[in-house]
């Protein structure tokens, strides 16, 4: 099993509501955000990608790990229809064929296990998440770190997460938890967690 970075009771009664964010990557995570309403963020958990080490033209090679996929997946116990934001994996300008075909394998992966286990995947692309939370910007260099300190922000009340986030290896970590977040703005709710997307995106846009 992956290691879980907070716990927080799963049972079906207890939840009230919950929306999942996945990055795919290898060095990614599934985040759950749970809440007693629609919108109200009481806990946050994150999971760290499954993964094994595998032979690729004889040398050893990180990739997604189905079984610990399942499992996890299982162990969370999450209502039937429990809505979960999945990056599409694929080709980018910047990537060669294999990150391509390794990125599009994890994303088709992490689909049918979530879908298998009766989730709501609905799919995003990269860009279209990181624009929209201004972490993507013309003639501008990427930085990770920067999901980094917007999901800290974003969740700057809720015990643990700046822990879960202080390292530099963690935005895959933070991307999760964004892409949760991102995926119930864009759906047009307006409760807590969405005027707190709000807020964030309209900080930034402040101060480029």
């Amino acid at each position: 099993m992956p290691r879980a970075v907070r716990a927080f009771p799963t049972f079906r009664s207890v939840i009230m509501w919950c929306v999942v964010g996945c990055d795919p990557d290898v060095g990614g995570a599934l985040a759950v955000i749970t809440g007693h309403d629609v919108g109200i963020v009481d806990t946050v958990r994150i999971f760290d990608c499954p993964t094994q080490t595998v032979m690729v033209n004889r040398s050893p090679r990180k990739r997604v790990c189905v079984d610990g996929m399942v499992a996890l997946v299982r162990e969370l116990n999450l209502p039937a229809g429990t809505v979960a934001h999945l990056e599409v994996g694929g080709g980018r300008s910047a990537y060669n064929s294999q990150t391509c075909f390794v990125q599009g394998a994890a994303s088709g992966t992490w689909h049918g296990v979530l879908v298998s286990h009766d989730f709501d995947v609905r799919l995003v692309a990269a860009s279209t998440w990181k624009w929209a939370l201004t972490l993507a910007r013309r003639r501008a260099p990427r930085d990770k770190n920067e999901s980094r300190e917007l999901a800290k922000r974003l969740f700057a009340d809720v015990a643990g997460v700046a822990d879960l986030l202080r390292l530099r290896k963690d935005h895959g970590r933070a991307e999760a938890l964004l892409l949760a977040a991102h995926g119930h703005w864009a759906e047009g709710n307006r409760d807590p967690l969405a005027t707190r997307v709000n807020c964030q995106i309209a900080i930034r846009k402040s101060q480029q």
